[in-house]
């Protein structure tokens, strides 16, 4: 069981109480660190780091809301319990934690934070409407050394359940310019895209490193488009490079209630 899974109160593990984000009737989120972490986790998080020298460290995160469907929530845990079985036979060692009830872009921002300060190779968003593969990382691994964010195909909870990765393009409205993402459609099902401009997080591997190259803040803007797909269009002259294996997918909740590739297919026929 990994240590640092105790150390943010998960195990209720008295020994590592004194790390623990502090929780009362008033400040039922416990002290909310703005531009760094609290002090101890990171030192923990730290001492981890040295612990595991010898492997890449790899940070899921789980951005929420609460109110996690049970599939998901199943899937997540066996997704965690092969993660840690693949440790066993891979330089990978693997942490999860997570955050109280935040907005989903404060939430990302402070997991970057994190990973960052506590010395992480890699991070891991997952979203907690997405069924995550038990072995998604091991199918995604081995594109992790070209490439700064490796996600799996990801659809759109709402029809026609497009696949949420997306080339930049631009619309004047009276007389401004204004930037805007356009869904990528130039590939077909089971090939490595590595032109997208953007992509979605419900499930993305992204290289730690990508934070520091890429001023703050990462996922807080004013553009009408999500805080992912923002943070990818900041990060791209920064040389940010993209990979989508197609082949690879993870359902979305929705209605349908899970969606897959098919689903698109058939709204995409209708049109």
């Amino acid at each position: 069981m990994s240590k640092l899974w105790e150390a943010n109160g998960v195990m209720g593990n008295s020994k590592w109480e004194e790390v623990c984000r502090p929780q009362t009737q008033t400040d039922g989120q416990g002290i909310i660190y703005r531009g760094r972490n609290d002090p101890r986790i990171v030192a923990q998080a730290q001492e981890f780091a040295k612990e595991w020298k010898d492997k890449t460290k790899v940070i899921i995160c789980e951005p929420t809301i609460g109110n996690i469907n049970y599939l998901c929530h199943e899937a997540t845990v066996d997704f965690v319990k092969h993660c840690k079985e693949y440790e066993q036979r891979s330089e990978y060692k693997f942490f999860k934690t997570t955050l109280g009830r935040l907005m989903i872009a404060y939430a990302r921002e402070k997991f970057a934070e994190f990973a960052v300060d506590g010395g992480f190779d890699y991070i891991i968003f997952m979203d907690d409407d997405h069924i995550v593969p038990s072995d998604l990382f091991e199918r995604l691994q081995s594109h992790l050394d070209k490439y700064d964010i490796v996600a799996p195909l990801c659809l759109q909870r709402s029809p026609p359940h497009n696949p949420v990765i997306y080339k930049e393009g631009e619309r004047i409205i009276q007389g401004i310019k204004y930037r805007e993402n356009n869904f990528h459609t130039k590939w077909h099902k089971g090939d490595l895209v590595t032109d997208a401009d953007a992509i979605g997080f419900g499930f993305a591997i992204i290289k730690v490193d990508l934070f520091k190259r890429v001023p703050k803040p990462w996922f807080f803007f004013m553009d009408p488009v999500g805080e992912d797909i923002a943070f990818c269009m900041k990060a791209k002259p920064h040389g940010c490079k993209i990979l989508v294996d197609t082949s690879v997918e993870s359902p979305h909740l929705g209605d349908p209630p899970i969606i897959t590739w098919s689903d698109y297919e058939r709204e995409k026929d209708r049109d």
